[in-house]
């Protein structure tokens, strides 16, 4: 018969001990049991902290980007492009096209990519230019605009309150720099009727009109007939612009500055104009500025996407670094359908969330995508993606 086995237990101390002798053994005891469970806790603190670490400096996987072969239109869509700062540092010690590894293949396989460019970039010492005087400034070098140009980039929205962080003399010198490195900016300009206008490209045989503008921002910040700052989210002049554009174009693309910062839900201002701008013929309403994800709404024949989040960031909060690249598709015969690339900011640059061992977060990611809306429950993942069927836009 096989021998029962009993745990170990500890040695009695001789009960002709007085009773503070035998306390003090069984202290001793106890010390040295203790000391041997830190040990053992201190060596796989060790070991979890090493082996993170080795994570964070191992070269983030390349994903595999295609296209159907229907797909005749394909856009990336990004949130907040956040550079200065603490960010600067890090651009220092890895290079600029560090930030966009993971991103740069969703951006190669496609026609159009644009987000939410967050600063002005300075030629000169700062003490040249004109501060806000409402905020502490923010700007970042002109390696920017090639940075992302060399990461495929082709539209930045400048429809933003710290595009004005140096007044009308950094407005112009971005403006110039992007445009110098082939990007287009949109959503600001030195009077109020060029902020507003859109830009267009053709792609193939489809005309892409895009617009932006900010629902943030004082009267400094802001274009007006007589002074230059970003284009105003005011329905009376932004709907009929998107109107024009519905006419011209056959992809109509809006990107939003709006909402409330680190908040997860839209709010009702938010659903109001973003529904408007819908109705009034935009295929797509691109959020930006509360620095952190909020869910998707299908309108009609159009999609709000409420908040996309921070692209890069120096932010250290858990949910200004979840991120998504939002991928819209346009086929042949007018069927449409979104694709969302889950995402994780580290060091300040976009990292992919794809494979088993990121399967928990992107569940939690996709239910707060869909929270509330109609796209509720249509949202799919397919190999570490969430797709999302669309209706037909309906005959202008």
């Amino acid at each position: 018969m096989a021998k029962r086995y009993t745990p170990a237990r500890r040695k009695k101390a001789p009960s002709s001990l007085p009773l503070e002798a035998r306390l003090l053994h069984y202290k001793k005891l106890d010390r040295k049991d203790t000391d041997g469970k830190v040990f053992l806790c201190t060596v796989v603190l060790i070991v979890i902290v090493l082996f993170s670490r080795l994570l964070s400096l191992w070269p983030p996987a390349t994903p595999k980007v295609s296209r159907e072969a229907n797909d005749v239109f394909a856009a990336s869509l990004v949130g907040d492009l956040n550079f200065g700062g603490p960010l600067e540092e890090v651009i220092k010690k890895r290079g600029w096209a560090y930030l966009f590894a993971s991103a740069k293949p969703y951006f190669e396989a496609s026609d159009h990519t644009s987000g939410n460019f967050n600063q002005p970039i300075l030629l000169r010492p700062t003490p040249e230019y004109e501060p806000s005087p409402s905020r502490e400034p923010r700007h970042t070098s002109e390696g920017a605009a090639s940075a992302l140009a060399a990461a495929k980039f082709t539209t930045l929205t400048l429809a933003n309150p710290n595009i004005m962080d140096y007044s009308v003399g950094g407005l112009m010198e971005t403006t110039e720099r992007l445009e110098h490195a082939g990007l287009t900016p949109v959503g600001a300009g030195i009077q109020q009727i060029k902020a507003r206008t859109a830009s267009y490209a053709t792609h193939g045989a489809l005309k892409i009109a895009t617009l932006a503008a900010s629902d943030v921002g004082t009267a400094y910040d802001l274009a007006s007939p007589r002074s230059a700052g970003a284009a105003r989210a005011r329905l009376d002049s932004l709907l009929p612009e998107v109107q024009k554009a519905r006419k011209q174009a056959d992809v109509v693309l809006v990107h939003l500055h709006w909402g409330v910062r680190l908040d997860n839900k839209e709010n009702q201002r938010q659903r109001t104009i973003g529904r408007a701008l819908i109705d009034a013929g935009a295929d797509v309403v691109i959020g930006h500025y509360p620095g952190a994800l909020q869910p998707i709404e299908v309108y009609k024949d159009g999609v709000i996407l409420y908040s996309l989040g921070n692209f890069t960031t120096d932010q250290p909060w858990t949910k200004s670094k979840e991120t998504v690249i939002a991928r819209y598709f346009v086929q042949a015969d007018g069927t449409r359908r979104l694709e969302l690339i889950p995402m994780q900011i580290h060091e300040g640059a976009p990292r992919s969330l794809q494979g088993f061992t990121h399967i928990l977060q992107r569940r939690r990611m996709m239910a707060l995508l869909q929270r509330g809306h109609s796209a509720q429950g249509s949202l799919q993942e397919k190999d570490g993606r969430f797709v999302l069927l669309l209706p037909k836009r309906s005959p202008s």
